[in-house]
């Protein structure tokens, strides 16, 4: 559908149209020890010295400095603990800690209040909240993770207040390399934010309440990272009372998962993978490593899945690379005559003695890009009247929905497409006020979005 896997909303900025993936399960998502357990008692402790416990009777209190630990959330292949650091709290309480009774017990599941909880004026709220995961030996050493980890927030939902308000969930993360929802989905781009000297990637919750903590795909949204130690990110709210008049709410349920979760570059072999990437190219995928301390290292084994489960190897590098010294490696994998469109590649580094160790697992898409060649005509739109240009490579029914900068459907319709280029109207856009709008376009295999405004 589109070239390897893209960002959320391109730029976020919604400054020309952009794409939405198709969300993968992926397979490092599906079975432990690659997904931190969050079901287990957790304790207070020291932030000054995280392996002292100040508190552990349950009857916490929650304030910005708190810190807490949970015990071998990950046991293979070394024992790890997770720390979650409250960094701020804004407009916002936390009620309960970790729900174990909603959803599902592994994932981190805190109930959030907004501060006050009777709300009579426009507000946002959220925590910010920091994860380390420390080898629990003596000394609790901080550990890198091998790029890859993903970073899923769950149930991101809500409801509308009267016809022009809102209550929803929103979500946080900043420092990931990428960011994916679901096709199609329910939630919406809040931006690149600036804030705390970090740059935050803003998801607005679903205006369409979902049952209990949700994990419907249509309210998720899934960040990854590149080699990291440290997470950040923040759960939270908006509300815009509009003509619905104030609302209270005493806490909404929250969840979060980690998956993906690497450490083998913390192998018996010398080599150290500092970075593993791939792009669909034409009709290759290319991919790009980056290793150093080659030390008594044979080879390089590339392999590739169509299922994330099942690999054979399609090439092998030999190391070129010397003790100290990182070395870039490239490898274009031809997918001419290969069928299927989603492929998974991993490396096998292997060395003088037969020892080997995988690489984390990348995801690349091939291009099949149904719908492109998008331009709205005009843009402003005056009069109420516009028409969509679009370029479809397969006949079918695409879904028009206009929505405006609060996530509500405003106006929505369907037309049937052909081969070729199309001109469709866009329907009573009289009747929106002036201002900026996104124009949504679903077939059955993407979504794309394009920015507009409408003028008087």
């Amino acid at each position: 559908m589109i070239n390897n896997l893209r960002t959320l909303f391109a730029s976020l900025s919604f400054a020309v149209c952009t794409t939405v993936i198709n969300a993968q399960d992926y397979p490092c998502f599906q079975t432990a020890p690659q997904i931190p357990n969050f079901s287990g008692s957790f304790v207070k402790v020291n932030p000054s010295n995280l392996a002292e416990v100040i508190d552990s009777d349950g009857s916490y209190t929650y304030n910005t400095g708190d810190v807490f630990r949970y015990v071998n959330v990950v046991t293979d292949p070394v024992n790890m603990n997770a720390y979650f650091f409250i960094e701020s709290m804004v407009n916002a309480t936390i009620n309960m800690w970790d729900n174990n009774a909603a959803g599902i017990s592994q994932r981190f599941q805190p109930r959030i209040a907004p501060s006050p909880q009777t709300m009579t004026t426009d507000q946002e709220g959220y925590i910010q909240f920091r994860i380390e995961f420390r080898e629990n030996i003596p000394g609790l050493p901080l550990r890198n993770l091998n790029p890859g980890l993903h970073y899923r927030h769950y149930d991101i939902d809500g409801g509308l207040n009267g016809t022009t308000g809102l209550f929803t969930e929103t979500g946080w993360t900043t420092g990931q390399s990428q960011t994916y929802v679901s096709n199609p989905t329910e939630i919406t781009s809040g931006g690149t934010v600036n804030d705390g000297g970090y740059a935050w990637v803003k998801i607005l919750g679903s205006t369409i309440e979902h049952t209990s903590v949700s994990s419907d795909p249509e309210v998720i949204y899934t960040s990854v990272f590149g080699p990291i130690n440290i997470v950040r990110f923040r759960m939270g709210y908006r509300f815009i009372r509009g003509n619905g008049g104030a609302r209270t709410v005493t806490f909404r349920e929250y969840a979060a998962e980690f998956g993906c979760f690497d450490l083998s570059n913390n192998s018996t072999l010398p080599v150290r993978l500092l970075s593993f990437s791939g792009a669909y190219n034409g009709s290759s995928t290319q991919l790009n490593w980056t290793a150093e301390n080659e030390t008594r290292f044979r080879q390089y084994e590339v392999e590739r899945s169509t299922n994330g489960k099942d690999f054979s190897t399609v090439g092998v590098l030999t190391a070129q690379g010397a003790p100290g010294v990182k070395k870039n490696y490239t490898y274009s994998d031809n997918l001419v005559s290969v069928p299927g469109n989603v492929f998974y590649y991993r490396l096998k580094m292997v060395d003088m003695d037969g020892k080997s160790v995988f690489s984390q697992t990348i995801l690349i898409k091939r291009n099949s890009k149904a719908i492109n060649g998008i331009v709205i005509n005009p843009n402003p739109v005056v009069n109420g009247e516009a028409s969509v240009r679009l370029t479809s490579q397969t006949t079918g029914t695409v879904d028009f929905k206009v929505i405006d900068f609060t996530g509500k459907v405003v106006l929505q319709q369907k037309a049937y497409v052909y081969p070729g280029n199309n001109t469709v109207a866009i329907n009573n856009l009289n009747r929106l006020q002036p201002g900026l709008y996104m124009l949504q376009m679903a077939d059955e295999t993407e979504v794309v979005t394009c920015k507009f405004s409408v003028s008087r």
